[in-house]
Formats: structure tokens, sequence, C-alpha cells
């Protein structure tokens, strides 16, 4: 940390050639931008965009002060400040002759009246930056400014509203998406169109939402094996935890058990990844999801957390999955599957301190949001709604047949009702152990007859979820058969739709 008096600020205004983050990585001050590595990422600090509008005097000021910041303070928090004044000084009306000296009240009030009320919480965040700037005695910030601030009544950053309000661009996954995604990206692997690689990361952000700062030091030793004494097998994985004060990456870790999917996923890729391997080190000591050649904080090959975002984005992508609450492909953020893992907890009934354990917060200031999002209402899907959702999910995938031999092989399947008959045939040619017949109408291999008893399977299931929700009022319970619901709606309305056309053609 830097010490220095306000007489010799004034006087000497020369930035060190060597500084310390917190999480004690190196860089130089005295540098146009300073990149510093932040576990696995690189964040830049540049500031020649700053010359544009600001005094040289203020830009070392702010760098002084800023340093302050990233030596004690997170360095994700020292980039937002860093972000936030730069908006504030480019968002300002200057010219060559007129560049900002110094943080001014009349400044203060333009950038308020520029910001608007939708935005103040820009103001709100950097009000402490401007505070503890002046505290240090670093010039640039002058005192009416500050008194300026503190009587200000500023809104906070809105944190959580798109998990609040449900959003269906921004927030977390509804059932339906969420069992789209495993879907299509099933199809997908099973058709070879995604790597084993690109499987096991997208499985594993679902199963536990985390951030994948923390994937990217993820080890091969962390995934851990173990088979039961009956011979049944669990998976679990031992994640580091990230963004916590004072601590070095992989210093302290946090034990995830992981469901079937994702633990076989990885399972497989790390069977290909030792195999590919391209360096002599000890398999035990690679990185899960490596990028050879590139060197991180962690070790030799590790991935910067953007890298696996492009990953991961362009794997979610690939699947070209339609949300049924906008019609159009769901747009993909990896926070979408955090905010997913946490409404979910909270809907099942878990508390603030479970669900910040489980996104690897070490408050619950955080993840209210998520316990205030679960009302436990659900809106009722009924035989007006279902033939208007049903095209948009998207849930069928399958082939309907006209007779025996459009799939002379498969198994007959039967509606279940006594004296209902068979709803059509399975192409798997074989027993999969699926609860016939209502998920069969989500399976790719699914044959419904075209004169099947489909209208009567629907009416039984809207009638259930309706007993279910009248019973229970809990959402996940009744949100369980939705994408079924949707499913055997579109074979309803695809066999109409052939009969018709069939008449039509005589």
């Amino acid at each position: 940390m830097i010490n220095i008096s306000i007489n010799a600020v004034e006087e000497t205004m020369t930035l060190p050639e060597r500084a310390k983050s917190k999480e004690g990585y190196e860089f130089n001050p005295s540098e146009s931008t300073w990149k510093i590595v932040d576990q696995t990422a690189v964040i830049n600090f540049q500031f020649e965009e700053l010359s544009d509008h600001c005094d040289e005097n203020l830009i070392v000021n702010f760098k002084f002060a800023l340093l302050y910041y990233i030596e004690n303070m997170s360095l994700s928090h020292a980039s937002n400040m860093h972000k936030l004044f730069i908006n504030l000084c480019s968002s300002l009306p200057n010219s060559d002759e007129n560049r900002i000296k110094s943080i001014t009240s009349t400044l203060v009030i333009n950038y308020k009246a520029h910001l608007g009320k939708h935005k103040e919480w820009y103001l709100g965040s950097i009000k402490g930056f401007f505070k503890k700037w002046k505290r240090l005695g670093y010039p640039g910030i002058d005192d009416e400014a500050i008194k300026l601030l503190n009587g200000m009544r500023l809104k906070g950053n809105p944190k959580g509203n798109a998990v609040r309000t449900m959003d269906p661009v921004k927030g977390a996954f509804t059932e339906n998406e969420l069992l789209s995604i495993h879907e299509e990206l099933c199809i997908k692997y099973s058709s070879g169109a995604i790597s084993n690689r690109e499987f096991a990361l997208a499985w594993l952000s679902m199963a536990v939402g985390l951030r994948l700062v923390q994937f990217g030091m993820l080890k091969v030793k962390d995934f851990i094996v173990i088979t039961a004494a009956d011979g049944s097998v669990r998976f679990m994985i031992n994640m580091p935890r990230a963004k916590q004060r004072g601590v070095i990456a992989r210093e302290l870790f946090s034990e995830r058990i992981l469901c079937n999917e994702a633990g076989t996923a990885l399972l497989v890729w790390i069977k290909q990844l030792k195999a590919d391997a391209i360096d002599n080190i000890d398999p035990e000591e690679l990185p899960i999801f490596p990028r050879w050649g590139h060197e991180s904080p962690i070790g030799k090959h590790h991935m910067t957390s953007q890298m696996l975002a492009g990953e991961l984005n362009k794997t979610i992508n690939f699947l070209k999955v339609v949300s049924e609450r906008t019609g159009d492909l769901i747009k993909f953020h990896v926070t979408r599957f955090k905010d997913t893992v946490g409404t979910r907890a909270a809907e099942e009934g878990h508390g603030e301190l479970v669900i910040a354990q489980l996104l690897d917060h070490s408050d619950t200031q955080n993840v209210r949001v998520y316990v205030e999002s679960t009302a436990k209402v659900a809106g009722i899907i009924d035989k007006a709604m279902a033939p208007y959702m049903a095209p948009i999910a998207q849930a069928f995938k399958g082939m309907i047949i006209r007779s025996d031999s459009d799939c002379p092989d498969g198994i007959r399947i039967s509606a279940g009702s006594p004296g209902t008959g068979d709803v059509g045939k399975c192409g798997h040619h074989g027993f999969c152990g699926a609860a016939a017949p209502h998920v069969c109408y989500v399976c790719v291999k699914f044959r419904p007859w075209i004169d099947g008893p489909h209208e009567k399977v629907l009416n039984e299931l809207l009638d259930e979820r309706k007993r279910i929700h009248d019973i229970t009022n809990d959402k996940r319970i009744v949100e369980a058969k939705d994408r079924i619901i949707m499913a055997v709606t579109q074979v309803v309305t695809k066999c109409n739709e052939m009969k018709q056309l069939e008449v039509f053609n005589g």
C-alpha cells in the first residue's frame, strides 16, 4: 500500500513501477494500461480514453485512488469503479480547452441529470469511491462535491430484478425451458454434433450453476467417483471457491454432489482428456477444461472465465432452443444457469443460508431475491391455452405414422386407460424404462398413430394438472408435466391437420 501525505502528493505525483493486488498479483501502475490477473481472468484497466476528457493531473490522481482499491479491495470492485469513472467523464460535454480538472458539485449535478432515474445508481455506486479518494488525501475531489453527495439520497444498484420479475430473457429458466435445453443437448450429443467436452461443460454448468472462473480453476483431481458396496456409483466434485476476500485461487473448496448426467458426462470427457493430453504432466493435475499452451496464474493450460463463457455460449446457442414464453430462441447468458439453480432451490423450500452455500456466496444479502421470487402460485395451462403454447414449446420431436408399415419393428404403446387402445409405437425397438405413455410424447423415437386416442390422453393430463394445483398450489409440482402436455397438444394438432389434408386431397 502507498502512503503519501497531501503535500507530498501535490509535489510529486509519480506512480510506482511495481504494485501488488490484494490477491497477490503484481503489475506496473506507471503503464498506460494495467493488466492484472484475477484467479483465471485477466482484467485490463485502460486509461487512454480519459485523456480525451480529463486533465492529466486528474487522471494521475484517479490512478492513485484506484490503486488503493486494487491493493485493499477486490479486483472486480476496483474494475467497477474504473468503468463508472470513465462513464462519468465521457458522458459530460467538454473540449480540449476545457477538460475536467476536478470533480465539482456542478459536475455531480450534471451527471445525475444525465443518468436519469433508471441509472441514478451509477452515481450511488461511485459515491463511496469519491469519498475514499478524498479521505486518502489525493487532489481531484472538491469539498463541495463531497457535501453534495453526502446530502443526496441515491438509489442503489437494482440487484436481482431479472430473477425477481422472472424476466424471460435475463432471468432463471422455467422448467420447460430447462427441459428443452436438456433434450436438445442430448439429441445433439448423441448425433455427434456436440463433443464430449462441450457436453460435459454444459451439464456441469446446469448442475451446479457456479461462476465460470471456478470451472477455470478445476483440475482432474477435483472430480471424484465413489463406488458403493452394492456397485452403485456416485459423483462428486470439489469446486474451488471464488470471490472470497483474502483467499488465493484454489485455497478453499466446497464439495458438490453431481447428478448422474453431469457426473457421467465429466467421466467420459476426463477419460478422453487424459488420452489426448499433449503435455507430460501428472494427469491428475490437468485442468478439466484446458486451453493447451495457455498460461494463467492457476497453472499451465488453465482457461480464463471469458474463454469458458465464449465456449459455453457457443454450445447453448447451437442448440437453438425456443422459449415458450417469448416464441423466440432462448437468449443465453452464463448467469441464467446460476439464477435457475437458486430459484429452483427456493421453490423447493430451502432457506437463504442453503441457497448462499449452493451459489458459493459468503453471506445471504444477494440470495434473498430467489426467496422473494418464489410465489407459490402457478398459472394453469387449460384446454383453451394449450393449443397456443404447444407449437412454441416444440416439445414433440417424433414422427406421426398411419400404419404398422411406417414403423414395422416398433413396439406398441398403450394409452394406459382400459379399453382406450394404443397411442403409437416405440422406435427404440426395446424397453427403455420410461413411464409410458406420457414420457413417450417428448421422445424423438416416439411414433404416434394418426388415429390414436391422443385427445383423451391430453384431457387426462390437464385434469390431473388442475387437481394437483388445487391440492398443493405448488409451482414446481404443477409444472412437472407441462412439457408433456405441450407435446401431446402438438400431436393432437398435427394429427388433425394431417386428417384434414387427407380429406381435402380426397
